[in-house]
């Protein structure tokens, strides 16, 4: 059987054990055009199977909360990705997750999101890519499957605006047929104001790149969805080889929440090179009225607890790891020490005893008890104020 339509639905319907799975096994592996719709199920999961490959598993009151507004054709709104390049005074850079429902006021998604350092990404002057990643092909089928309206793009010195509609195709933006930079002549799909975009695609959209992604800038996209995704729909990427570039970065949702990754300086997408994640600090997108808008993360599985260390808060992650009770009570020693510290501390010892109280406030917002040079400094710190703290006759024996 040859399937020609890109909208064409095949469905399974027969009583459990006659052997849908194994159909469907078999037709994805005679044809790469098919994809899998995965459905959503509130039934424990099974031995065996995979969390969004097999079921979404989620909770039925999550379940309930999430499919409140299922009476809206799609979901529409703003969303917006700002990257300070230094936070502050602080050495290291931050990402930022908004959403609206006019592009006016906003509400972050969860809390800003940082690695601790400052970022450098690949150059690449290559297209910007909406809606999909590596030039229209986007390995794992992570096309975005709905439309999109306009484009708003401001880094340094630099703002650009885009709307899709078809006056604007080959002027501001380009339509190009997977993997190379030919036009697409076919029927390309315009809709509320914006470009349909297919998962698996038809064409890939591409805008020129004048952009400074390596100081601060601001990307806002408006859309229309079907539902907020929970398969991974890239929204927009800086990873075009044409012209001999090497991949930079690219924005996801995946799971509800939203993904900033960026490679390595080969051009490679590595796991540690990611801003984003299933904790209780990423926030996760909701529809609100047929808008999009978000909400505080929900635990829809146990072992999510175990992801509160990616959250970069080190008094959470040493909870975590060595339970409540004890973390009391290992910090509220080492506070009661710093306090004593601090009761003799001069002139001297002043400036370490500032380092010091910078430790414990970064590490709300880093893993700092897990860094193994950052313990050592702060273990020398600690004795070396003990010690300039100390009476003369202490020093001496």
């Amino acid at each position: 059987m040859e399937i020609k339509s890109k909208n064409f639905c095949i469905v399974l319907s027969s009583p459990s054990g006659a052997g849908k799975t194994s159909i469907s096994k078999k037709l994805l592996q005679r044809d790469n055009k098919i994809s899998l719709s995965i459905s959503c199920t509130t039934r424990p999961r099974r031995k065996g199977e995979v969390n969004k490959k097999d079921y979404i598993f989620i909770s039925e009151e999550n379940f309930k909360k999430f499919c409140v507004e299922c009476e809206f054709r799609n979901v529409e709104g703003f969303i917006k990705i700002d990257f300070d390049k230094r936070d502050g005074i602080l050495p290291r850079s931050k990402f930022t997750f908004s959403t609206s429902a006019d592009g006016i006021s906003w509400e972050p998604v969860g809390f800003s999101g940082t690695k601790g350092n400052l970022i450098k990404f690949n150059v690449n002057k290559s297209f910007i890519e909406i809606g999909g990643h590596s030039d229209g092909q986007s390995f794992g089928n992570t096309f975005l499957d709905g439309t999109v309206k306009s484009l708003i793009i401001t880094s340094k010195n630099i703002s650009k605006e885009i709307i899709f509609n078809q006056d604007n195709q080959n002027n501001k933006f380009y339509v190009f047929k997977p993997n190379s930079t030919d036009p697409y002549t076919s029927k390309i799909t315009y809709e509320s104001d914006g470009i349909k975009l297919y998962r698996p695609n038809k064409y890939w959209v591409a805008i020129e790149n004048n952009f400074d992604f390596n100081e601060d800038f601001e990307i806002i996209l408006q859309v229309s969805l079907p539902e907020i995704p929970w398969q991974t729909h890239t929204l927009i990427s800086n990873t075009s080889i044409f012209n001999n570039q090497i991949q930079s970065w690219k924005v996801d949702i995946d799971d509800g929440r939203i993904f900033f990754s960026w490679t390595d300086e080969n051009g490679v997408f590595v796991q540690d090179n990611v801003i984003g994640d299933k904790s209780l600090r990423s926030g996760i997108l909701i529809q609100k009225n047929g808008k999009i808008s978000n909400a505080e993360s929900p635990i829809v599985d146990p072992s999510f607890l175990s992801q509160l260390t990616t959250a970069h808060n080190g008094y959470l992650t040493f909870a975590v790891e060595y339970g409540l009770i004890l973390s009391i009570l290992i910090f509220a020693t080492i506070f009661r020490f710093v306090l004593l510290l601090f009761q003799k501390i001069d002139d001297q010892s002043m400036i370490l005893f500032l380092c010091l109280v910078s430790f414990f406030i970064q590490n709300f917002t880093n893993d700092m008890l897990y860094s193994a040079d950052i313990f050592i400094l702060f273990n020398f710190i600690f004795s070396t104020i003990a010690y300039l703290t100390s009476s003369f006759s202490d020093k001496k024996v």
